[in-house]
């Protein structure tokens, strides 16, 4: 669902900081 994506993405952005 949506928050399952919101979840994905804010690992992405951990992964770049």
């Amino acid at each position: 669902m949506l928050k399952a994506e919101l979840e994905k993405i804010r690992e992405q952005v951990q992964n770049i900081e």
